[in-house]
């Protein structure tokens, strides 16, 4: 007996005769028609909508019938696409998997592109299931595919949603655009809900997006008169159609004090006077701006440190008044002084010095440094005492170093606080040649008869344009007194 295809599965009872020599012999048989091993093949969703851009899975499921049994694993089972997968988009098979039924399972992910376009296409899938037997059976299914288009999206994103900004400065933030793959066209942007005294400034507007999007650097500048407090402005984006807003924070904030100094020179050089006297001087001036900024106001103090023996400074306007920005001057004189006590004359040691200018305000504080050249001559004796018997003779060599580019010839002299009774000095030399380096020796001759007594002699030395002159460019004195002892 041979069955079709089509043959209705199940049991029947059939009736065989044979007839022969005018007999008729029946027999009744039972005919089980049975299904023939084999897979059969199904989806879920039986038909597959997707846009562009997304993605879409399909469960494939193979169902073994007529006693077909698959093996744990599926091992030797496999399912592919043979045609219709849609342009610009890419197929990913899971593992497959076996019920406890018997049925092999696969899951399919169909993902789209920026090149995926809009149309149907008709899935086809086969599917080739091994049974344990070693027998393959084969199963194909169609799937209908319909691929539409994304819709065309754009987002903007600000690197800070929280924005800051003082009084006369600026603040800056990164906007973002974030497009998919059917966006086109460029994007302009605005700004609004700006408060008074605020205004904004773009990088680059509007912007060209690539694949990867875009930006544009947001500049907010903040007058001086700008409103005070918090608010919130609106950042819109517009291209291809789209509209998208971005809320974002602003504090418009009172500016922190601020308080600079400045001199109009680093340096300063002053010489010594001249004369030997107590009203002898001779000063420098230099002019120094302060500057304030930010919300500073109110008076500003100066002051000065660092000042050697015999320099003063004064200011010629101290306070200042000052505010906001604001620039004020005021001059400082430095003036160095020869002063006497008890007929001693000195002066500012020559050299270099650095001071300090302090000014301070609005609980601020603020310095500058300046170096002070002292022009002058560095007197240095020998011996800081000298004992000499009456009828006898000493002597006392004295050095001088012009310092402050110091240059001349250099005399020196003697200025004690008692007259000498009975003591004669003589210098020998006279004078020093310029630039003025040299040694002087005083020699002191005591006669029998001088006053025994100590006294406090102090050096001071001249320096003049040349040997003959009479006229003192500078001076200079030691910084300590020599004590010369008559003795018996």
């Amino acid at each position: 007996m041979t069955a079709s295809s089509a043959a209705a599965v199940g049991s029947a009872t059939i009736a065989v005769s044979a007839a022969g020599d005018g007999l008729v012999a029946i027999q009744d048989v039972t005919l089980q028609v049975q299904q023939a091993a084999g897979v059969t093949l199904a989806t879920s969703p039986t038909s597959v909508s997707v846009q562009s851009l997304a993605a879409a899975t399909l469960t494939v499921v193979a169902t073994p019938f007529g006693g077909a049994a698959v093996p744990g694993g599926a091992a030797g089972s496999s399912i592919s696409i043979t045609s219709g997968l849609p342009t610009g988009f890419t197929a990913a098979w899971g593992a497959p998997s076996v019920s406890a039924s018997g049925a092999v399972s696969w899951t399919l992910t169909l993902t789209g592109s920026a090149s995926a376009s809009a149309g149907s296409s008709s899935l086809a899938l086969v599917a080739r299931v091994a049974a344990k037997t070693g027998a393959v059976y084969t199963a194909s299914r169609d799937v209908p595919v319909t691929v539409t288009l994304s819709v065309p999206t754009l987002t903007l994103q600000p690197a800070s949603t929280s924005l800051a900004v003082a009084r006369g400065a600026v603040v800056t933030d990164v906007l973002s655009l974030i497009r998919n793959a059917t966006f086109n066209g460029a994007v302009s942007l605005t700004i609004s809900s700006l408060p008074t005294g605020v205004t904004a400034s773009w990088g680059v507007n509007p912007v060209t997006l690539t694949a990867q999007g875009g930006s544009s650097l947001l500049t907010l500048a903040a007058s001086s008169a700008a409103a005070i407090g918090s608010t919130t402005i609106a950042v819109s984006a517009t291209g291809g159609a789209l509209t998208v807003i971005q809320k974002l924070a602003l504090t418009v904030t009172v500016p922190p004090p601020t308080l600079a100094v400045s001199a109009a020179s680093s340096s300063m050089t002053v010489i010594n006077p001249v004369e030997a006297s107590s009203s002898t001087q001779s000063s420098t001036s230099q002019i120094f701006t302060f500057t304030g900024g930010g919300s500073f106001t109110g008076p500003v103090s100066l002051s000065v440190s660092g000042l050697p023996a015999n320099l003063t400074a004064s200011w010629s306007s101290n306070p200042l008044t000052l505010s906001a920005s604001d620039s004020s001057s005021s001059t400082l004189t430095l003036t160095a002084k020869e002063t006497s006590q008890s007929g001693l004359v000195s002066t500012v040691a020559p050299g270099t010095y650095s001071i300090t200018v302090t000014a301070t305000g609005d609980g601020l504080t603020v310095v500058k440094n300046i170096q002070v050249e002292v022009a002058g001559i560095l007197v240095t004796p020998s011996l800081s005492s000298i004992t000499i018997h009456r009828g006898a003779s000493g002597i006392l060599a004295v050095t001088t170093t012009p310092v402050g580019g110091a240059n001349g010839a250099v005399k020196l002299a003697l200025s004690e606080n008692a007259i000498l009774a009975g003591v004669a000095v003589q210098a020998s030399p006279a004078s020093i040649a310029a630039p003025g380096s040299g040694t002087t020796t005083f020699t002191f001759t005591v006669s029998s008869t001088a006053t025994l007594r100590s006294y406090q002699l102090a050096l001071s030395a001249s320096m003049l344009a040349n040997s003959n002159s009479s006229t003192p460019l500078l001076t200079g004195s030691s910084t300590s007194v020599v004590t010369l002892n008559i003795v018996q």
